[in-house]
């Protein structure tokens, strides 16, 4: 008995996942699944529409939807929570890059989508640190909610008016603050790379000079200064956007 109720609950599911290809269950009015088929798919694609609004006017509405089912028929979620749905549909898109080579710009505007709400939900603690300390003599303290983002093309720029064909680096820093707002921030290289260094050696206990001198070292001689006083204004920067909760106590 119990295997046949497991047999009918996996038949109602597969054709609810796949209407256009598995059958409605025997014994079950179409008229019926209709109700159910109708809803799974309008809620889900509801929620993907609004996690991935660029994603979704940039493709139209009926190649959306197009994708949204082929997600629902072929895709097998690691998870059962919804809020997690939108990283299993980025993960549904990454296996499928090839059918967006048209839009090379598609897998990382995407991912950059779901960076949002991705950190919008994360569950984290900050740690304590000295908003008052000094950065450069201090261990600076990244915070777990900012995350050091580089894409091969600018996906904050993307739009109905503009979606390029080449690649043109850019680095952003997405934090959520205190405020629990997510912000994005544009950054240049040689920021992302000092931030990436100070997450890397909190633990070895380097002052944020410290980590000036050694990013300083991967510059040009005659560029040195000239960094290293830009530099001590994006270490302000990145507190003031709370990217860096300040110094270790």
């Amino acid at each position: 008995m119990t295997a046949n109720f497991q047999t009918r609950q996996q038949a109602f599911a597969a054709h609810i996942r796949d209407p256009l290809n598995v059958p409605v269950p025997e014994g079950i009015e179409d008229r019926r699944m209709a109700i159910y088929r109708d809803l799974m798919f309008n809620n889900l694609n509801g929620f993907l529409a609004g996690a991935f609004p660029v994603c979704h006017r940039l493709m139209g509405e009926s190649r959306w939807q197009v994708l949204v089912r082929q997600f629902m028929a072929d895709h097998r979620c690691e998870t059962p929570y919804f809020l997690e749905i939108s990283q299993e549909f980025l993960s549904f898109l990454m296996a499928r890059a090839d059918q967006f080579i048209d839009r090379p710009y598609w897998i990382e505007l995407a991912h950059y989508e779901w960076v949002e709400l991705a950190l919008d939900t994360l569950d984290a603690s900050l740690p304590e640190a000295d908003r008052q300390g000094d950065l450069l003599a201090g261990v600076p303290v990244v915070s777990p909610l900012a995350w050091n983002l580089r894409y091969s093309f600018p996906v904050h720029r993307i739009g109905a008016e503009y979606q390029p064909t080449e690649p043109e680096p850019v680095c952003l820093v997405v934090c959520r603050g205190r405020d629990d707002r997510v912000q994005f921030s544009h950054i240049s290289l040689l920021s992302s790379q000092l931030l990436a260094l100070l997450q890397e050696k909190a633990a070895d206990g380097w002052s944020g000079q410290a980590c000036l001198d050694a990013l300083a070292q991967t510059v040009e001689a005659d560029a040195r200064a000239m960094w290293q006083s830009e530099a001590q204004s994006v270490l302000q920067f990145f507190l003031d956007r709370g990217i860096l909760l300040g110094v270790r106590p």
